[in-house]
């Protein structure tokens, strides 16, 4: 074991195997490579590039990494985690690909105010009774599956930005505020969640799915905006904003009933699809918006005493129903 009680900046490389470093004051260092242990009760600013093969951050001070700087994970040895207390604070550009572990425990916390890049074509899992804390760019890329509900769920808080690339992201405790864009793979969110920011899908495809409801409070939205193939949304929707479309078709394939007080808008070359199961429910103060922009392929319903306002109209598929009900 060695401690450092004093100021300490180093611009050359610092390794850890098979000890641990005890950082009880505000120190700064050029190069770090991590396979042991690392406890700091100060404040560690790693100022170039920061190498996680396994190992534990714990203690209640943080380790930064700076603006400009790297971190890099990949899992070669035992896994990489975040103890108790403690906080990792991310302002330069982090990725992880895997190696022998796909997983990272997080018992702290994990603040990523930079870049995060993950890129596996497998699974790769955060396990453990902390959170991830987003407030800058969460890119997920490769066909593989990123999931933050492996074991002991790990709240995933956004309030920066998320982009699903390809495969699929799943989350299970989380707060669905900021931006999250679909590219192409997929959202699954297995609890009732509300989102209090943005759901984009700006490319052909794309898709959320999961058990229970999203709800879209007033004032936020879900929308596709982006090439002309459709986009599906599997969940159970209570929408008290804005669901849109400005290019291609969004599928709502609800297999429970949702419902709608806010708008839907699209037109007639780019429809909000009613394809579920299920019907889904027009209630008191809901809108259409645009020519032909509902697509009822299945069975909508608007409520008896309710008012479905607006200038748009519906178009109903062959197969399809559309009734007032009480």
């Amino acid at each position: 074991t060695v401690t450092i009680d004093g100021q300490l900046s180093s611009t050359g490389s610092v390794t850890l195997s098979s000890r641990t470093l005890n950082v009880n004051s505000t120190t700064s260092i050029a190069t770090l490579s991590m396979d042991s242990n690392l406890r700091t009760d100060g404040l560690l600013t790693v100022l170039g590039s920061m190498d996680w093969e396994s190992g534990s951050l714990i203690g209640n001070g943080q380790l930064v990494i700076d603006t400009g700087a790297t971190l890099t994970i990949d899992t070669a040895g035992n896994v990489p985690r975040v103890g108790d207390g403690g906080t990792l604070v991310n302002q330069g550009a982090a990725s992880w690909s895997p190696g022998t572990q796909q997983l990272i425990d997080i018992d702290g916390t994990f603040q990523n105010n930079g870049s995060f890049t993950t890129n596996s074509d497998s699974l790769l899992r955060i396990n453990g009774s902390g959170s991830f804390e987003n407030s800058g760019m969460f890119v997920k890329q490769g066909t593989g599956t990123f999931d933050f509900s492996f074991n002991e769920p790990t709240p995933f808080n956004n309030t920066g930005t998320v982009e699903i690339q390809e495969g699929r992201l799943t989350l299970n405790d989380s707060s669905l505020e900021g931006l999250f864009q679909i590219r192409g793979g997929q959202l699954l969110v297995n609890v009732l969640t509300t989102n209090n920011g943005e759901i984009l899908f700006t490319d052909d495809g794309g898709s959320i799915a999961g058990s229970n409801t999203i709800v879209i409070p007033s004032g936020s939205r879900i929308a596709k905006e982006g090439g002309p193939g459709d986009a599906t949304i599997f969940k159970r929707l209570s929408n008290q904003g804005l669901i849109e479309t400005t290019s291609g078709n969004l599928r709502l394939a609800n297999s429970q009933t949702s419902a709608s007080v806010g708008e839907l808008r699209g037109d007639s070359a780019n429809q909000i699809v009613l394809a579920g199961a299920t019907s889904f429910e027009f209630h008191d103060g809901a809108t259409i918006t645009g020519d032909s922009a509902v697509l009822v392929e299945t069975e909508a319903q608007v409520i008896t005493g309710a008012t479905l306002g607006g200038s748009g109209s519906v178009e109903i598929a062959p197969g399809g129903r559309f009734d007032v009900v009480g």
